[in-house]
This record gives structure tokens, sequence and C-alpha cells, in this order.
């Protein structure tokens, strides 16, 4: 009887040992899966962080370029649109003809200078002052701007705005990015279709998506979208800076600015600024 009793506490405690190195093992074999889980995560912040990082730097040396452009050309400029005064001032009998290759003259050289001042604003470095801003009120009054283009062009209005903290920034930048990415969103449905504006708070910054139904871009256009003069529109109709300026002024202030997109369907930029 002592030999089985012997038999009987060793094969419990074999029992017993085997069951705490199942149980060892089934969480090591989670612990392994969770540092698994956490290296991908962490991999894939650090690949989005070096994404922005180079972003960041191409657009600070495209900046340098674009600023030294912009006055090199707009001292000619400058010249040609005074020649143009005085040619009207010494020809006042101008001809039907003649007056109309004036007024299309004058009218590029606006445009040029209007590109230059884009070009300008996307290189500067900013030192202007920061004040709070209500995000849903710079919003909602930047939309009464471009409400009669919305009805205009059949795009219906969907504001979901939670109420959030103000930010840091200067109004009038921010005027700039809403106006920029909301008047993107409208061009992007010529046929018409639904403009959703979402604010919310997430992780102390105040998050602001701006989607639309349009023709979406392309997976090749997707991540060349901030890049400067980058376009799909008509010669003529746009300079591709509207969202290089915005994630210029976005990167003042610390925040970041992503896009989402699928042919077809619609694009989302989504932006995320540190609450004040």
């Amino acid at each position: 009887l002592y030999t089985v009793a012997q038999e009987a506490a060793v094969a419990f405690e074999n029992a017993k040992l085997y069951g705490e190195i199942e149980e060892a093992k089934i969480k090591l074999q989670n612990w392994g899966e969770e540092l698994e889980r956490k290296v991908k995560e962490k991999t894939e912040e650090l690949e989005r962080s070096q994404a922005l990082v180079l972003q960041s730097e191409k657009l600070a040396g495209l900046g340098q370029l674009a600023a030294g452009v912009a006055h090199e050309i707009r001292n000619p400029l400058g010249i040609i649109a005074t020649s143009m005064y005085y040619l009207n001032e010494i020809l006042p009998e101008k001809r039907k003809e003649v007056k109309k290759h004036f007024h299309i003259v004058e009218s590029e050289i606006d445009r040029c200078q209007v590109i230059i001042n884009n070009l300008l604003e996307f290189s500067r470095t900013s030192d202007i002052e920061v004040e709070p801003v209500d995000v849903n009120g710079l919003l909602n009054m930047t939309l009464s701007l471009v409400e009669k283009d919305l009805f205009g062009h059949d795009i219906r209005l969907i504001k979901k705005m939670e109420t959030v903290p103000k930010i840091k920034a200067n109004l009038d930048e921010m005027k700039q990015v809403f106006l920029n990415l909301i008047l993107n969103a409208t061009q992007a449905m010529p046929k018409g279709g639904e403009l959703r504006i979402i604010t919310s708070t997430h992780n102390n910054k105040v998050r602001i998506k701006v989607s639309d139904t349009g023709m979406g871009i392309s997976k090749e256009n997707l991540d060349k979208v901030f890049n400067p003069f980058f376009t799909t529109k008509e010669p003529g109709e746009g300079t591709g800076l509207g969202l290089a300026i915005v994630h210029t002024i976005i990167g003042r202030y610390g925040g970041t600015i992503r896009v989402k997109s699928e042919e077809e369907k619609g694009t989302t930029f989504t932006t995320e600024l540190s609450v004040l």
C-alpha cells in the first residue's frame, strides 16, 4: 500500500507539473502573440513616422526652391504689368480685338500673381500670431461661403460635429486649410454627391474629417496628393498647390493629415491637431 501511495503521489505531482507546463506554454504562446502584435504596431508606426519625415524634408526642399522661383518671376511680371498699364494709357482708342487681347494678358498676369502668392505661402516659415480657434465655428463659417456652390452642384451636406476643445493656431491659416479641403471635395463631385464634415476628439487631439463621394484618387496618385504642383485637373484649372499648402500649415502646428480614397467611391481627408 505504501508503494501504491508513493506511485499515486508521484503521478499526482507529474500531472500537476504537466498541467503547470501546459499552462505556462499557453501563457508563453499568448505572450509571444502579444509581443508580435506590438512589434507589428510599432513597426507600422515607425514606417508612418519615417514617411512623414521624408515628406516633410521633401516639401521643405521644394519650398525653398519655390520661394526662389517665385521671387525671380515676380520682378519681370511686375515690369510686364507696368508696361501693360502704360500701353493702356497711350492707346485709348483701341480696337475691339486689341482690347480683348489686352484683357487676356491682364487676366493671365493676375493668375500668375495668385500662383506666386501660393508658392510663397507654401514655402514660408510662419511666426505669425496664434490664438484659440473654435474648429466647429470656423468650419460652419467656411461652409457658409460655399453653400451656394453646394446647392448649385447638387451636393448634399452632412455635418456631424461633436463639441470639441479649441486648438491653438492662426485663424486665417485654418480658414485656408478648411476652405481648400472643402473646395477640393466639391470639385471632385461635378455631378453631385455627398459632402460629410465630421469633428471629434481622440487622444487629446481634435479630429476633422472631410469626405466626398466623388471620383476618388487612383492608388498610383494617392501618395502624390500633397506634392506641390501635382494635380489631376485639366491645364489651367488648378495649380496643384492647394493640398501642399494645407499639409504645410497643418505641419506648422504639429498636426497630421491623412488621405484615404477609392476610385468612383470618394475620398476622405483626416486632420488631427492638438487641443489647446
